[in-house]
């Protein structure tokens, strides 16, 4: 591996590191640190977005319908996950 490659996996997985982090203080939810981090190497950033702008606007349990929707998302079949930085 390149040091190019390291510095490249070292960036990827600080910016996992982050959402989940930001994603467990958005919804107060310490207990999910390990789905947020699953949801944050395996979804584009982007799309995390839109799904916690979703949870928001129109969940009574915001943090909950967020789960729900983040999993449903990624168990999606034959659909091209991104990751952090993806467009998707």
């Amino acid at each position: 591996m390149t040091k190019n490659n390291d510095i490249d996996s070292i960036n990827h997985h600080l910016q996992v590191e982050d959402i989940a982090r930001r994603l467990v203080e958005r919804f107060n939810a310490p207990g999910s640190r390990e789905f947020y981090l699953k949801v944050a190497y395996r979804l584009p950033e982007a799309r995390i977005e839109n799904l916690v702008t979703t949870a928001l606007e129109k969940g009574d349990d915001p943090g909950k319908l967020f789960n729900f929707l983040a999993r449903k998302e990624m168990m999606a079949p034959s659909k091209e996950l991104g990751s952090v930085g993806s467009s998707g």
